[in-house]
């Protein structure tokens, strides 16, 4: 089976109410429990994106603020495991934070390693 690096992508969900916020929660729980159950769940968590910090180039730079926009910042992450990208595209699909923050999920294959 190969790994996955699952980033959630934008979605602010500083526009919910407090009851969305709460179903939101309720649903990301739900999604993480179908992750266990499917046995693709091998790691995950919220960031603090805004405690973020970058260290840019050869120069080695680094940059208390981010760069881009709300839409491009990570809020948290999965590492899945499965057979193909297409099934944890399937899993994906049925993520919360696509249907309730309209965030964007990134999903790229992990290189096994000697």
């Amino acid at each position: 089976m190969s790994k996955f690096l699952v980033l959630y992508r934008g979605g602010d969900g500083s526009k919910l109410s407090p009851e969305q916020n709460d179903t939101l929660m309720k649903k990301w729980g739900q999604y993480m429990e179908k992750l266990v159950k499917a046995g693709a769940l091998v790691d995950g968590a919220p960031v603090q994106s805004s405690a973020a910090t970058q260290i840019v180039g050869k120069a080695k730079v680094i940059k208390e603020t981010r760069a881009g926009n709300h839409a491009s910042f990570v809020g948290g992450y999965c590492i899945l495991r499965g057979k193909s990208i297409k099934g944890i595209q399937r899993l994906s699909k049925t993520c919360p934070h696509l249907t309730m923050m309209d965030g964007t999920i990134e999903i790229v294959p992990i290189m096994e390693t000697p």
